[in-house]
């Protein structure tokens, strides 16, 4: 999270590799609640707002965040909060970014 925060804070737009990489290392260092919000960050919903438009994640790494919440009540939620928030691309025909694949939880991504 203090990466995330000094990147922003030097100005710096975060692309979806960086989102991904972070929300990577929080999973694999146990920090569920920190890779939910860089994810929600990502995606433009979280309490850091970056200016353009969101990245959002790779669908493989949000497949592994979704999976590693299980069917937890945060696991829906942050999937509903998602859902609310998905960025438009500048083509307008959504956010440009591959959905997660079709697995059990990121079917009610859709």
């Amino acid at each position: 999270m203090a990466l995330h925060e000094k990147i922003i804070k030097e100005g710096l737009l975060p692309d979806s590799m960086t989102y991904t990489v972070l929300v990577r290392g929080c999973m694999q260092s146990g920090l569920l609640d920190k890779a939910v919000e860089l994810t929600k960050c990502a995606h433009g919903c979280g309490p850091t707002q970056c200016k353009g438009n969101p990245p959002g994640l790779n669908a493989g790494c949000f497949e592994e965040l979704a999976a590693a919440l299980g069917e937890s009540k945060e696991a829906q939620d942050l999937l509903a909060e998602l859902k609310a928030c998905e960025p438009i691309s500048s083509t307008g025909k959504g956010s440009g970014r591959a959905p997660p694949r079709n697995t059990r939880n990121s079917q009610q991504w859709r």
